[in-house]
């Protein structure tokens, strides 16, 4: 998978990640048992699965980046006492979302036009979320839609050779 910035392990400590475009990957900035990173003003459009991946990477500051039309914008797992500040996203299916992660603070945060703006799975203990703008939207299931096009075209369908029958007969 395509990765623009990938810490992991030994050489992911310490770092600063910013000022970046980062745009059409995979994954935008992705960090495992990485700790100790800033990512820091960066703009992270239309990456495939997420803009920002944290997985078992402790202590990292998200300050202040523009993370936009990516599937998550932030993706955090397994990860403790993070720090997620003064960040836009916007048009992203998930906002920040934790699974199995613990201490993380999310703070001063504008998401918008997500389907949900905050998402907690698994166990996850003591995250705080304050003084974030959140505005979710509603989008349909494609699926859904999908299939009440189906459902309305067999119908129509249906119809048409009714009728077509009926005047042979006729």
């Amino acid at each position: 998978m395509e990765t623009f910035v990938y810490l992991d392990g030994f050489g992911g400590i310490c770092n600063i990640i910013s000022e970046n475009e980062i745009n059409y990957n995979s994954y935008g900035i992705r960090l495992n048992y990485s700790d100790h990173n800033l990512i820091f003003e960066n703009n992270i459009h239309y990456n495939k699965f997420y803009g920002i991946y944290l997985d078992n990477s402790d202590y990292v500051e998200i300050v202040n980046n523009k993370i936009n039309k990516n599937r998550h914008g932030i993706n955090v797992l397994n990860s403790i006492n993070n720090d997620m500040l003064t960040n836009t996203m916007k048009s992203n299916y998930y906002g920040i979302y934790f699974t199995d992660s613990h201490k993380n603070r999310v703070f001063n945060n504008t998401i918008s036009n997500c389907v949900k703006c905050f998402v907690e799975k698994g166990q996850c203990i003591d995250n705080t979320f304050e003084d974030n703008i959140c505005h979710e939207q509603a989008i349909l299931n494609e699926w859904i839609i999908l299939g009440i096009v189906l459902s309305a075209s067999a119908v129509g369908l249906i119809g048409f050779f009714w009728i077509i029958n009926r005047r042979k007969r006729q």
